[in-house]
């Protein structure tokens, strides 16, 4: 191997070493006690009826629900996500920055308040973040929260997107099994789907017409991110 190659090789290594390897000691509680407080928060501030004044507020309109949206918010969506890490809070109580979510959900826990009351529904790379025991029941909740006739588009990262010659720029890597590792393991990632198994879990949970898409193609495609295009697979489904 010319060294050159290798020295690029081994610090790409080396970066995506230190990304999945999960943190130790103090940093390792922190970030446990933080997601726990994250979900936890969400799940009863859901359960204390949290949201059902904002969706009565948008009755009459059409209403598409963005979950999982992080901090990528879009005014024309209802946006949603978990109930911030505890320094974001700081940071809005401190007047540093803006609360975004209009509301607070956690995609496996069923929240009454949001059932029938959109037409449509946006989860862009939050299945994968999941358990996969909890995936036809969050899809489960989504088919709930949907009008009859009402579409979901999810997109996922997919893991055949890096089996090309030409990677995928997203992660900044030449090597594709770094690559690969990086996708599986990184960012709390818990399952990888491609499109057949995304089918047939979005079947089993009662969704119609379920179809894999292109980039910005289908139903509700003007929510498809740019950023996000070349690494991932889309799919649409209707509530009957």
């Amino acid at each position: 191997m010319e060294l050159d190659k290798q020295k690029v090789l081994l610090k790409e290594f080396n970066r995506v070493a230190r990304r999945v390897t999960p943190p130790t000691g103090l940093t390792a509680i922190r970030q446990s006690l933080g997601r726990w407080i994250s979900l936890n928060m969400t799940v009863l501030l859901q359960g204390l009826g949290y949201n059902k004044s904002t969706i009565a507020n948008f009755k009459g309109e059409q209403l598409i629900l963005n979950i999982g949206c992080g901090t990528i918010t879009d005014s024309s969506y209802i946006n949603a996500d978990l109930f911030p890490l505890l320094s974001t809070v700081a940071q809005v109580i401190a007047g540093k920055k803006e609360w975004e979510l209009d509301l607070l959900i956690n995609l496996p826990y069923y929240d009454r308040n949001l059932s029938n009351c959109a037409d449509g529904i946006v989860v862009s790379h939050v299945l994968e973040h999941l358990p996969p025991t909890l995936a036809i029941g969050a899809l489960c909740n989504c088919l709930d929260y949907l009008k009859s006739g009402g579409c979901m588009r999810i997109s996922v990262p997919y893991l055949g997107a890096y089996d090309l010659a030409s990677l995928p720029p997203n992660q900044g890597l030449t090597n594709q099994m770094l690559a690969k590792n990086s996708l599986i393991y990184s960012w709390g990632h818990q399952f990888m789907y491609d499109a057949e198994l995304l089918t047939a879990l979005m079947e089993k949970a009662g969704f119609s017409d379920v179809k894999e898409v292109a980039f910005q193609e289908g139903l509700l495609y003007e929510t498809d991110l740019k950023s996000r295009q070349q690494e991932s697979i889309y799919l649409t489904g209707i509530k009957p």
